[in-house]
């Protein structure tokens, strides 16, 4: 008798929980590259019914950091977290700075405060290079001085007097 009282209480206290879902933070999508401003961003998941100015989000503390064993580098205390929700009832949450990313990785905590809870979630994050764009071609520097001696050999009389200097000092 005592388990099947449990086991109703239980679920009640599930069925009770649900519409109180904890804001959560989803994978984080990198837009910029190596050497540019950082430019990211992360999915917020069961806003349900938060408001932008409900939700905080900033870098995690000092203490947070060295509680989850993560340097805090200092380049993290330029980054800027701006918080969007839209008319759906989607959020995101937009990573900038003014500063370029100079390190091919960033190990960093994020943290969530809304009215009900709280959340700390580290993010780990690799940066590439930029991309090329393969249809300019790269000339090489010995195929410029190529190109440029072809041009002055036949460019007219002005490129005579430093070949004739040119001749005198080497004689």
């Amino acid at each position: 008798m005592a388990r099947k009282f449990a086991a109703v209480v239980f679920s009640l206290g599930c069925v009770q929980a649900s519409p109180l879902m904890a804001l959560g933070l989803g994978e984080i999508s990198l837009e910029s590259y190596l050497n540019e401003p950082l430019r990211a961003e992360v999915d917020l998941l069961n806003v349900q019914g938060l408001h932008e100015d409900q939700i905080r989000i900033r870098l995690a503390t000092s203490e947070d950091f060295k509680r989850m064993g993560v340097d805090r580098a200092y380049f993290l205390t330029s980054i800027s977290f701006d918080v969007e929700v839209d008319d759906n009832g989607r959020g995101r949450i937009v990573l900038t700075s003014e500063d370029p990313v100079l390190e091919p990785y960033l190990d960093f905590i994020v943290e969530a405060r809304w009215p009900s809870g709280r959340l700390l979630r580290e993010y780990t994050v690799l940066v590439d290079p930029p991309v090329f764009d393969q249809a300019v071609p790269v000339v090489s520097a010995s195929e410029r001085i190529a190109e440029a001696a072809g041009e002055t050999e036949g460019a007219g009389p002005e490129a005579r007097p430093v070949q004739a200097s040119a001749a005198f000092l080497a004689g």
